[in-house]
């Protein structure tokens, strides 16, 4: 099975621009970091995380780290992408199907691991890091796309309340697991955790969610319809609109990601 790990290292915009220009030839970091435009650690951070994950090697040259490209996980993802080929083709191809594509790819990716299953929504905000940030940690912001929190201690160890906003005033404290500033918050969700991560692009940022899902139940596609249509009110709330809770658009997710799991409950259990 593909890991999480691959789809991690390939899901940054800045790691895959990387992979174009090591794909042309082997390069220096310094070379990195003045085609990319990012600082000289956040290059090193990426080409780490790619070393990791086996996209990279590192020669040593004098004073030099040069970077190549290794083919092998690539060719991993290549083999796991052909059967989609066939199926994009078939579903996509009409120019009136654009919107049903670019629909298509906000959906969460949702992916057996070991414990359970992870849900990973991508984002990217033409936004800086530090105006996304602020949306998903103030409160005055949050309560915009997501009534029902309220940081009450922000940072590791921190506490966040969950109210329950069913006019009885109930409400429960979910603790922060992981933390650190302008870069991820981690906190409790039901028996298993939500994670926020941003990472910094020339243009903006990307924000990911992905929530660890102990064991999949009648609930979960319920829960991933509500984080989709929370961070499009993300989205909308950066973009100066802010607005209801919109229960249809919640509607038509939630039934989508219903059939989503379906099909990735199918595919498990035909590896198996």
């Amino acid at each position: 099975m593909i890991s999480d790990e691959l789809f991690d290292v390939l899901a940054e915009e800045n790691r895959r621009k990387m992979l174009d220009l090591l794909r042309q030839r082997p390069r220096s970091v310094s070379e990195l970091v003045k085609a990319i435009g990012l600082s000289q650690p956040g290059v090193s951070k990426h080409l780490r995380i790619m070393r990791e994950a086996g996209f990279v090697t590192v020669e040593q040259k004098g004073r030099q780290h040069i970077y190549h490209l290794r083919p092998n996980p690539l060719s991993v993802v290549d083999e796991w992408l052909e059967p989609y080929r066939a199926y994009w083709t078939q579903n996509f191809d009409a120019p009136e199907q654009k919107r049903k594509r670019e629909e298509w790819h906000m959906l969460a990716v949702i992916m057996k691991r070991e414990g359970g299953w992870t849900a990973r929504f991508d984002r990217p905000m033409k936004h800086s890091l530090e105006k996304v940030w602020a949306v998903l940690t103030e409160n005055d912001k949050l309560k915009q796309w997501m009534p029902n929190l309220e940081i009450i201690k922000l940072g590791s160890g921190g506490t966040i309340k969950f109210h329950m906003n069913d006019g009885t005033g109930s409400s429960f404290d979910i603790a922060i697991t992981d933390y650190e500033a302008h870069s991820h918050l981690q906190y409790e969700w039901g028996d298993g955790s939500v994670r926020f991560e941003l990472n910094e692009q020339p243009d903006g940022c990307l924000l990911v969610l992905k929530e660890f899902i102990p064991e999949v139940t009648d609930h979960t596609p319920k829960d991933l319809a509500g984080w989709h249509v929370c961070l499009d009110l993300f989205g909308r709330l950066l973009a100066g609109e802010s607005t209801d809770f919109p229960m249809h658009e919640w509607e038509q997710w939630h039934a989508e990601y219903v059939e989503r799991l379906k099909d990735v409950s199918a595919d498990e259990n035909e590896q198996e």
